[in-house]
């Protein structure tokens, strides 16, 4: 390990400070992402020992910010020109978009099924968000644990069992559904055209800066645990296409075989020079969508608005948000689509 040297004093919004040893200066090339490490990086870069002195130095947070900017903004644009480059978006995007617009985003506490197996599927869920080292149980690890128990249930022919517990399954995913509409109608339609256009600035201007990438790079591609359509309505504003493996028009159809499937073009005048389109982005929504839709062994993604207040689909109610079990059909639907 390399040496470090004496604690720092590092500033919250709060006011408070914190200890925290400052690494070695062979160390600053490498940027945190934490407004920690940022800031003891350009302690050091400027010959200071503590986040404190560095403070004192510059007297104002705006001045810090000019001069973090000024060491940080040329390697994020290297690193966005990089030729491979993906992007990780959780909760937090939503939630900072919803913030600027005025909408509150959808929590992932845990909910109460109203069964006689809430205890098993609450204990399963907490053991297994331990295993991930995740902390404390949310939704998505009750859903999971529930949905074993469902197969579980079915296996053992206890259809009372299985019934009940599907209805409670289908009761709290519309509970769950709900809100996430609501967070987008916020997002659209928040009653303040100010906050809705300097959100919508923000979204688009987060997304254009991993995007705007030469064609001759590889495609940007997104990956978020997120379940509602932020992403797609910024793409959408920005004039971003996505390639997100589902086929079709009217009743686009998952097939996992379009993984590489990309968009070409022939410029005026040349022929059989095809060239890569740019503003291109592949989208991976690993949890699932909202607007997901499992029929007959076949995914689908059904047509419903950005921020609609209701959803009407065949069948009632049942948005898809993958299990490990709807996760292997989905594959076997792309292999029998290549067959």
């Amino acid at each position: 390990m390399p040496p470090t040297h004496r604690p720092a004093r590092v500033p919250r919004p709060g006011g408070e400070c914190n200890t925290a040893p400052v690494p070695a200066r062979r160390e600053i090339g490498l940027v945190g992402w934490t407004g920690r490490n940022i800031f003891i990086g350009l302690a050091q870069m400027n010959g200071l020992t503590t986040i404190s002195q560095l403070i004192q130095k510059n007297k104002t947070p705006l001045r810090i910010e000019k001069r973090c900017r000024k060491h940080i903004e040329p390697w994020l644009s290297a690193v966005f020109q990089s030729e491979h480059l993906s992007l990780l978006l959780g909760s937090g995007f939503t939630t900072g978009i919803g913030y600027v617009a005025g909408s509150t985003a959808t929590g992932m506490g845990t909910v109460t099924f109203g069964t006689s197996f809430d205890a098993q599927i609450n204990a399963h869920a907490k053991a297994s968000a331990k295993i991930a080292n995740r902390g404390e149980e949310n939704i998505e690890d009750q859903l999971r644990s529930a949905l074993a128990l469902l197969e579980g249930l079915r296996v053992m022919q206890s259809n009372d069992d299985a019934k009940a517990l599907r209805d409670a399954l289908n009761l709290k995913l519309k509970e769950f559904f709900l809100p996430l509409l609501a967070t987008e109608r916020g997002i659209v339609a928040s009653g303040n055209a100010d906050k809705q256009m300097l959100a919508e600035r923000y979204l688009v201007s987060f997304l254009m800066s991993f995007a705007s990438r030469a064609a001759s790079r590889e495609r940007l591609s997104i990956f978020t645990t997120n379940y509602d359509r932020l992403i797609e309505h910024g793409c959408d504003l920005a004039g971003l296409r996505l390639i997100d493996r589902f086929v079709g028009a009217l009743n686009p159809v998952f097939r996992s075989s379009r993984v590489e499937v990309d968009v070409h073009y022939n410029p005026p005048g040349i022929r059989g020079e095809p060239r890569y389109l740019e503003g291109v982005v592949r989208l991976t929504k690993l949890h699932g969508s909202i607007d997901w839709r499992l029929e007959n062994r076949i995914l689908r993604r059904i047509g419903i608005p950005f921020g609609v207040s209701a959803v009407q689909t065949p069948g009632g109610f049942a948005p898809l948000l993958c299990s490990r079990r709807r996760q292997a059909l989905a594959r076997q639907v792309g292999a029998t689509s290549r067959a």
